[in-house]
Parts: structure tokens; C-alpha cells; sequence
């Protein structure tokens, strides 16, 4: 596995290719939640051209994708939530993954916490979420109101982490068909992917804790929907 370190802002993160790549193309049997969002049956959730999924980095910085080892039960409590629980292997050890998904006026409210009987270490404990170079390369994204572009041009080797920042609240992504806005509270990236042969960009919002010996973590968004007028 190809790997390079940055360090930015006091903050260490691991540059790193995954190690199972999610299918671009959500599945048929997807559950359709609520203003465009769809949870697919291993938990991940598309939107638009855009696709989010919980993701670990081990201390060997080994990912760890959700698509590849969650298995949930899903359950719906009211005719607006999904709760979808089930186990989140990692090669450190095994979380018990829960996500409650509500619909909101224009998206979803989006809630992920992860507990075991036992620390479990970890590099990076993220909600990620996937940018296609076709729907985004060469445009800009906004994070708490600070334009950030998306590269047209392949980041060199070793350099494809090219946007970070603490304590960030706001992201905007516009694509062609819609512009997905999530908001909250967490520490984010922004990496290009293609070093390792993904065309695409990553954004990743640390969960609280995100890093170090994790027992109980949490991550709360929202996230909302503008469709492009037709």
C-alpha cells in the first residue's frame, strides 16, 4: 500500500490508497431515504454524483471501508428515520456501528457512533465522502465560506492531502445535477485520490474522538440537497 505522511497544522494524517473501493454505481436494492438521499445495504449513502461512508485507518494505516464490513440491520422507528446497527470489523478490533438517519425539510440529519468493550486503536476515524473528478475536477468547493479548488491536474506523488482545517462547521460541494451542504462540527481533509488510481477527490470529517484509543466515538451532520433546476 502506497503511503506518505503530511503534516499541516500541528495535525498528522497519513495519505493513503484504500484498500477496497466503493462501486461509483449505487446498488438497485438501495433504500430510498428522503430529498434525493439514498442508504445503500451496507449503510453507505448516495446522493447525486456523491457517495459518504464510514471509514478507519488502523496504526498501520490500513482503511478499513465500510462497504466491506458492515452488514447492518436496518430498522425504522417512524416513517422519517432509519437506524441501521450492525458490527464495523477492523484489524484492531470490532466496533458496533450505529446510524440513525432522520429526514429533514431538504435532506437528512445523519448521526454515526461506534462503541466496543475495548479500546481500540486507531490512526483516523472518519465519515468520508467521495468527489468524482467528472462532477467536480476543476471547480470549487466551499469550506466555511472559503473556496477550495479542486484540482484538474493530478497532485504529485506525496502531496495529495491540499486542504485541512480544525473546528470547520460547513462544507459545500456543487456538482452538475445539485449541491450537497453538509454541516456540523468535526475536523476535516481534502485529498486527491488518484495517486493511487481512484479519479477522485475524498473529503474526510473526523469523528469526536477521531483519533488514538477509541472505546466510544460520534459524528452528527446534516446534510441537505439543492437539486440543479432543470
Amino acid at each position: 500500500m502506497k503511503q506518505g505522511i503530511v503534516v499541516v497544522c500541528a495535525m498528522v494524517f497519513l495519505l493513503s490508497v484504500p484498500t477496497g473501493r466503493a462501486q461509483q454505481t449505487q446498488p438497485s436494492d438501495s433504500i430510498n431515504l428522503a430529498n434525493g438521499f439514498t442508504m445503500r445495504p451496507t449503510g453507505g449513502i448516495d446522493v447525486g454524483e456523491l457517495y459518504a461512508e464510514v471509514v478507519e485507518f488502523g496504526t498501520d494505516w490500513k482503511e478499513t471501508e465500510e462497504h466491506d464490513v458492515f452488514n447492518p440491520d436496518v430498522t425504522t422507528p417512524d416513517a422519517n428515520t432509519h437506524v441501521a446497527t450492525g458490527d464495523f470489523k477492523t484489524p484492531g478490533g470490532t466496533f458496533t456501528l450505529t446510524e440513525h438517519i432522520t429526514a429533514i425539510d431538504g435532506g437528512i440529519s445523519f448521526t454515526a457512533d461506534v462503541k466496543s468493550d475495548t479500546d481500540i486503536q486507531a490512526n483516523e476515524l472518519s465519515l468520508g465522502i467521495q468527489l468524482p473528478v467528472t462532477a467536480v475536477g476543476g471547480k470549487q468547493i466551499t469550506i466555511d465560506g472559503e473556496a477550495v479548488t479542486m484540482p484538474m491536474e493530478p497532485a504529485k506523488k506525496g502531496a495529495a492531502q491540499f486542504f485541512d482545517k480544525e473546528d470547520a462547521h460547513e462544507i459545500d460541494i456543487p456538482t452538475p445535477t445539485g449541491t450537497l451542504t453538509v454541516t456540523g462540527k468535526f475536523t476535516m481533509i481534502v485529498q486527491d485520490d488518484r495517486e493511487w488510481g481512484d479519479n477522485r477527490y475524498a473529503v474526510r470529517m473526523q469523528f469526536t474522538p477521531g483519533t488514538g484509543a477509541i472505546k466510544e466515538s460520534k459524528i452528527d451532520v446534516q446534510m441537505k440537497w439543492a437539486p440543479k433546476a432543470k
